[in-house]
């Protein structure tokens, strides 16, 4: 016979499945009721580019993309400004040698200038050159000789151009190499794994190595490009008789004790010839020869004695004219080479810029 609490609990249980399918019913038709009234939920961050840099993968929004662009310009450009002031100082330097071996040879020249040979080819220049059959400033000429020698002069210029070029070649690479430092550093805490292998166009990484490997060529073709030329004033014999009309223009060679030195020189030699006249009398063949041998050997030591005296008057000013002269040349030369560089600099920067630009354009593609 059962009792009523068996009686009681299949029935229990059927009133408990019945609530339980209301609830899930309930429940569902709430669910489908909501779906409908749901709205997207709008993604607030910044839209994030991946850059690719020496094997490593770095995310930035466009606010810190844009902050990489300026940085990388102020960079390359404050690395011109370095770069100019190494090929300013070795210019000088290299200068400041060269010139000081041409300041060693004055005293040569001196020595030619006051010796009876310079004065005699002095005079024979100056005689072929008004008769048309040489060329004239042959002093100048002479003065390229003895202190522009032109194989050592012209290859050391030629080393100078050699030894700048790779100087601002090597300053350029280490300016790219600082500036990959320091973005690594910086960017360190955006560093992301690599990127899986199949992307859309839109999703491929900033690829900023290739930017550096740009950069290095351009400064490559700049230098082939634009070879620095050896000015007028750089070549030995133009430099040479650059340096003679400064002297002459400061009257190295024009004051009055010069020209009263060559005038008592002329004169010497028309009292030569009366004194090898005289010396030799009376007249006859042999007399003829006497004169002439006394009267040149009488010509020959009235120079000798009057060169040493326009010597032990005029050489030290000489000197000390080549000296002011050789000073004004190097200042000239060295402004010319800095200009010539200054626009080799100004041509890779040029360049430089506009591959940076060209190369974070591409952020918004």
């Amino acid at each position: 016979m059962s009792t009523p609490d068996a009686v009681r609990h299949p029935l229990r249980e059927r009133l408990e499945q019945g609530f339980l399918a209301m609830l899930l019913v309930t429940a569902s038709l709430l669910l489908w009721w909501q779906f409908p009234q749901q709205t997207p939920r709008t993604w607030t961050q910044h839209p994030v580019r991946t850059v690719a840099l020496d094997g490593n993968y770095y995310a930035l929004d466009a606010e810190q993309l844009d902050w990489l662009s300026r940085f990388t310009a102020a960079h390359f450009a404050e690395g011109g400004e370095t770069a100019r002031a190494q090929v300013e100082a070795q210019i000088q330097a290299h200068l400041n040698s060269s010139f000081a071996r041409v300041r060693e040879r004055l005293p040569l020249f001196a020595d030619w200038y006051y010796s009876l040979s310079g004065e005699y080819s002095r005079l024979a220049m100056t005689a072929l050159s008004a008769a048309k059959l040489a060329d004239g400033d042959f002093v100048a000429r002479r003065a390229a000789e003895v202190l522009f020698p032109d194989p050592v002069w012209r290859d050391g210029l030629n080393r100078l151009e050699q030894d700048t070029n790779a100087l601002l070649l090597s300053e350029r690479a280490a300016s790219r190499a600082r500036w990959l430092n320091q973005i690594e550093t910086l960017l360190a805490e955006q560093q992301v794994p690599p990127p899986i292998a199949s992307l859309p166009a839109d999703a491929v990484p900033l690829p900023l190595d290739d930017m550096l490997r740009h950069l290095g060529t351009l400064d490559d073709t700049v230098l082939m490009d634009q070879r620095v030329a050896i000015s007028s004033a750089a070549a030995a014999g133009l430099a040479g008789s650059a340096l003679w009309r400064v002297a002459v223009a400061r009257n190295a060679l024009g004051s009055a004790r010069v020209v009263a030195a060559g005038t008592a020189r002329g004169g010497s030699r028309v009292g030569s010839v009366a004194a090898g006249a005289a010396a030799c009398a009376p007249g006859g063949p042999l007399a003829v020869a006497c004169a002439v041998g006394v009267g040149v050997a009488t010509w020959v030591a009235t120079d000798w004695l009057l060169l040493q005296a326009d010597e032990a008057l005029n050489r030290q000013d000489l000197l000390n004219r080549l000296e002011s002269g050789l000073q004004e040349l190097q200042t000239g030369l060295q402004g010319e080479l800095m200009t010539a560089y200054d626009a080799r600099i100004d041509a890779m920067q040029q360049e430089s810029s506009q591959q940076i630009e060209e190369s974070f354009r591409l952020r918004g593609d």
